[in-house]
C-alpha cells in the first residue's frame, strides 16, 4: 500500500522511538501498555535518561510486511439504496456511481441531492462537523 510505504520512509529518519512506535502500529494496527512503556524507556534512553537498549527497527522485513498484508482492492461505493426515513428521500430511489470517472449529482431544489451528501459524509467519514440526518417528515 502506498500510504504504509511513505510513512516507512519517514519513520526511517526519526528517533528510535518514532521508528519503534510505526512499526508496533503497522503490526499490530494499536499500541498496548507493554508498548508504551518501552516506548518511553527509548526517549529516557535517547537523552540518557535510562540505561534501556531497544532494538532496532529492520526497515526492510517491515515494508515486506506492509506489502504483504496490505490489500490492492480499492473500496468504492457503487450506489446508496434501501433508504429508509431520511429527510424527504423515497425508499425506493437510489443513487448510482459511476465505476471509473466522476458522477455529477443534479437536479432541481429538493429533489435530494444535499440528503445523499449528508450520507455520504457520515458514511465515509470526513473532516468537521457531520450534517445532521433528519427523519423524514411524512413519514
Amino acid at each position: 500500500m502506498a500510504i504504509l510505504s511513505d510513512i516507512i520512509n519517514w519513520a526511517e529518519s526519526k528517533s528510535p522511538f518514532w521508528q519503534v512506535m510505526i512499526d508496533r502500529l503497522i503490526r499490530n494496527n494499536k499500541l498496548t501498555e507493554e508498548d508504551i512503556v518501552e516506548i518511553k524507556e527509548i526517549c529516557k534512553a535517547q537523552y540518557g535518561l535510562s540505561k534501556y537498549e531497544c532494538v532496532e527497527v529492520n526497515f526492510e522485513d517491515l515494508r515486506e510486511f506492509a506489502n504483504n498484508a496490505s490489500s490492492s482492492d480499492d473500496v468504492m461505493i457503487s450506489k446508496i439504496y434501501n433508504i429508509d426515513n431520511i429527510n424527504a428521500l423515497s425508499s425506493t430511489s437510489e443513487l448510482t456511481f459511476a465505476l471509473n470517472g466522476l458522477t455529477v449529482v443534479y437536479g432541481d431544489n429538493g429533489s435530494g441531492k444535499s440528503s445523499y451528501a449528508s450520507i455520504l459524509k457520515h458514511a465515509c467519514n470526513t473532516r468537521g462537523n457531520k450534517p445532521i440526518i433528519n427523519d423524514n417528515l411524512y413519514n
